[in-house]
């Protein structure tokens, strides 16, 4: 049996792998019913929202935006019981050019899911190009 660091690091790695795949049931599948996800910046895709299906929402309209030349590379991930970091590089074409900044996305855990993410981009100008 895996400590729960262990199932939690592997819980990120799970969702990362499904938003890059763009598999929405397997990231939906990492989540609480009640998660939260706070978005920073000034774009439409900024704001707290609250549930799974304002979650996944959200996510998708980050999908559509970023278009088929959103690159995801992950750099580390790190967790422990409670929580968990992961770090990766963003990289996407944008009608002003290429766009590419370093993230951090902190989550909160709960009963083996992800109950809250907070974003955290290097770049917000670049953030807020790339979804303005």
């Amino acid at each position: 049996m895996l400590s729960a660091d262990a199932e939690n690091l592997q819980l990120i790695k799970k969702l990362i792998t499904a938003i890059v795949n763009r598999d929405f049931a397997g990231v939906t599948d990492c989540f609480s019913g009640d998660v939260i996800l706070h978005v920073p910046g000034n774009t439409l895709v900024s704001g707290t929202f609250k549930g799974v299906n304002d979650v996944m929402s959200a996510l998708g309209h980050v999908a559509q935006m970023s278009g088929e030349s959103l690159k995801i590379r992950l750099h580390d991930a790190i967790a422990n019981d409670q929580h968990g970091i992961v770090m990766y590089e963003v990289s996407a074409t944008h009608s002003s050019g290429e766009i590419a900044y370093s993230h951090i996305d902190v989550y909160h855990f709960r009963d083996g899911h992800i109950c809250e993410i907070r974003g955290y981009p290097s770049d917000i100008a670049a953030f807020d190009r790339l979804y303005g």
